[in-house]
């Protein structure tokens, strides 16, 4: 083994790694880095995670999953459409956004509550992006809400073409 190697390490009650602190040990006779610990994460919750997943220096366990974003679970955390419903978001409530006050949040344009709750329902209700240089719009309502029956995806000819006036 060499001398850095993460199955020399060892791991007592205590130990905080991330969020986590570790508060029980079952002792593998491999070595803490087999070994099964019971974590208390900062947010309350307990997890049992295994040493060499909290010593892994790359992507190690940080967190019970509370410090992951909450969309991931959809896999498509990247994604155009994903990128599109967080920037959508961004537009109507965060008032230090680039310059989006003015046409977004002081005119009140808001985001459906079933939207604003779940990524996969708006996925399910405006569908995947056809293709790149697709954007979203609100059709036919420019001054309306982003809701079923409002929003599209839209060419840049389209999203010209549906401009309001200032």
């Amino acid at each position: 083994m060499k001398p850095n190697d993460p199955r020399r390490l060892t791991i007592s009650i205590g130990d905080k790694f991330g969020r986590l602190e570790v508060i029980e040990k079952q002792a593998d006779p491999r070595g803490d880095w087999r070994s099964r610990l019971l974590c208390l994460c900062a947010c309350g919750k307990k997890k049992w995670i295994f040493g060499y997943r909290l010593v892994n220096r790359k992507d190690g366990t940080k967190s019970c999953g509370c410090a992951r974003p909450k969309n991931v679970i959809h896999g498509m955390y990247l994604s155009p459409e994903y990128r599109a419903y967080y920037a959508m978001k961004q537009r109507c409530y965060n008032p230090n956004g680039a310059g989006h006050t003015k046409y977004y949040i002081e005119p009140g344009v808001k985001v459906c509550q079933r939207w604003l709750d779940s990524f996969d329902n708006f996925l399910s209700d405006v569908g995947i992006r056809p293709a790149p240089g697709y954007s979203i719009d609100r059709f036919p309502d420019p001054y309306g809400d982003y809701e079923p029956g409002n929003v599209r995806w839209a060419t840049a000819e389209q999203q010209a073409n549906n401009r309001r006036s200032a």
